[in-house]
This record gives structure tokens, C-alpha cells and sequence, in this order.
């Protein structure tokens, strides 16, 4: 509550286009008395900010010190900007330490774009600055980070985690047996975290068997960073609640829906300065469960059934 008030505040304050739509929905200060009354604030469309940098940027532009910008949307792309704050500070407070074992002991592989979007260096600034792990960037193949020399990597260092695409993981362990490196022998991962990617349990399980580890899914966006991940119990994804609020709407009639009902994923951003997202319709859907995991993790569970735009009429 305390943390969705601050965020509130600071768009009140900081941005026009946020200040002029929450005026328009009768807002007379930047606060709500509950967590119900989050649905009275306005939901922010991809449509309203594809292209625009400015549009939801809450701070001067000498501020920022990353920008991101989505791929694979067709159109114009959405940047997300962040402060040095964002990156170095407030991303890495919350540190979930029930679900993410990593430490100063760990070697990480980042096989993830490092190109325009957040994935790659989202994941090192976790694993570096949160958990003090040492990161190989060995990228998602092409000319600068080929597959062979990934591996090679990987086996020279003793990775010991990896987090890529489920995708990419399978080509590792294809390729590996032309390069001569058996997975399991000359690298022995303990944990693998996929995320960019839609993936069954069952390929999950492929990927479990052939690399011998546990593998887990984590849910993020660019413009949202990181939204919720599995515990090791795979009974669905625990919502970072330090980061994030999210809740679930009917996308027809924009109205909340309680826990059990699939709907919209909507997602507002804590702790972020430079471009907070204010109930940003994800187009994802899903539905939220109360925590009742073995684990004695609290954090409400997300379970994820797609996009919108593949669901049923």
C-alpha cells in the first residue's frame, strides 16, 4: 500500500500525462485508502507509449542512465528508461532469497540478448549486484557470441547456473556433442532460469533431463522488469511483490477480477524513478492465486495461459 502510494506520488509530481489522467478519473492527490481502489486509477495501454519517450519518463533526461526498448512487437517499439537508482539500487533491494539460491560461490552464464532489450543485463545486474555471483555474457549466439565458444566458456569457468531462452538451451546441449563437451561432466549446472519464451512442463522436463539440474521459469518485460518466478516447487510463479503489484482485469470490460479468475496480466511498478509503469496492460493473461506453497513463500502465485490475442471469442 505504502509502496504503490510513493509511486502514485511521484507520477503526481513528476509527469504531466500521468498528473492529467488521474485528474480525469477524479483524483484530487495522488493517494488511495486501499489496495481496492487501485482499479479507480487509469490503466496504461503499449499504445499510448509505443514510440514516445517521453510520455511516461519521470524524471530530466540527464537522469537517465540505461535505456531499453522492446523487440519483437511490429510497429514502433516502447523505451523504457532508467536511472542509475533504478538499476544499481532499487532493482536489487528486494532479494527473494527463499527462491534465488545464488551466491558469491556461483558462477552465472547470461545467454540472453544484450541488444536494445532488458533480459541480459537485467539478469547480470541481479546475479553481480544482488548476489555477488560471477557472470560469463556470453549473449544468444550470431556473430560475436557463438555457440562454441559459449560452451567453451562455460566449461573453462565452471558455470554452475544459466539463464537463457528454452529455446537456446536445447541448442547448447545439441551443439555441445560436436564441440566435444559433455553437459553433465565438463559443465555441471545446479540451476537453469528460463524466461523470454513460452514452455511446456513437458520440455521442461526434456531440459531437466539433459542438463541434470533444476530448471525454473522466470516472468518479466522490458518495460516492467522482473514480474514473478517460480520457487522450486513449480507450482506456478510467486509475484515479486517487492517490485511489482500486479493484478488480473476482464480485458472487455477493464473491470478487477478476484483470485482463480483468468484475465489480463496488469502490472504496476515499485521502487522505479525513471519510467514507473502504472497498471500497465500487459496483454498476458492469467490468474492469481492466494500463497499456499510448501516452500513458506507469501507472495501471491501468477499462473500464466498465454497472450490475449490467442484467447477464445
Amino acid at each position: 500500500m505504502k509502496a504503490n502510494n510513493a509511486t502514485l506520488a511521484h507520477v503526481w509530481d513528476k509527469n504531466e500525462y500521468y498528473r492529467s489522467k488521474l485528474e480525469e478519473a477524479g483524483f484530487t492527490e495522488p493517494k488511495i485508502e486501499s489496495l481496492e481502489q487501485l482499479a479507480s486509477v487509469p490503466l496504461l495501454k503499449k499504445d499510448v507509449i509505443r514510440g514516445d519517450k517521453q510520455k511516461v519518463l519521470c524524471v530530466d533526461p540527464k537522469e537517465i542512465g540505461q535505456v531499453h526498448l522492446t523487440s519483437g512487437t511490429s510497429g514502433k517499439p516502447i523505451y523504457t528508461s532508467y536511472t542509475l537508482a533504478d538499476q544499481y539500487i532499487y532493482d536489487i533491494l528486494p532479494k527473494y532469497l527463499e527462491i534465488f539460491k545464488e551466491s558469491g560461490e556461483d558462477v552465472a552464464a547470461i545467454a540472453l540478448p544484450y541488444e536494445f532489450a532488458l533480459p541480459g543485463l537485467g539478469f547480470q545486474r541481479l546475479f553481480q549486484f544482488a548476489f555477488r555471483t560471477a557472470v560469463l555474457s556470453l549473449g544468444k549466439g550470431g556473430y560475436m557470441a557463438p555457440v562454441d565458444k559459449s560452451l567453451e566458456l562455460m566449461k573453462e569457468y565452471q558455470a554452475t547456473v544459466l539463464a537463457t531462452t528454452p529455446s537456446y538451451a536445447a541448442l547448447l546441449v545439441e551443439e555441445s556433442e560436436k564441440y566435444g563437451i559433455k553437459i553433465g561432466d565438463d559443465i555441471r549446472l545446479k540451476k537453469i532460469w528460463l524466461t523470454g519464451e513460452g514452455c511446456s512442463s513437458t520440455f521442461r522436463d526434456r531440459l531437466e533431463k539433459w542438463w541434470g539440474c533444476e530448471v525454473s521459469f522466470f516472468y518479466g518485460s522490458t518495460e516492467c522488469g522482473g514480474v514473478s518466478v517460480e520457487c522450486s516447487e513449480h507450482k506456478g510463479y510467486h509475484v515479486m511483490e517487492g517490485h511489482v503489484k500486479v493484478e488480473i482485469i476482464d480485458p472487455v470490460s477493464e473491470k478487477p477480477l478476484p483470485y482463480g479468475k483468468t484475465g489480463e496480466i496488469i502490472v504496476t511498478t515499485l521502487l522505479r524513478e525513471g519510467m514507473p509503469m502504472v497498471r500497465y496492460r500487459t496483454v498476458d493473461i492469467g490468474y492469481l492465486q492466494k500463497a499456499r506453497c510448501v516452500c513458506g513463500n507469501t507472495m501471491d502465485v501468477l499462473q500464466l495461459r498465454g497472450r490475449k490475442e490467442n484467447m477464445c471469442n
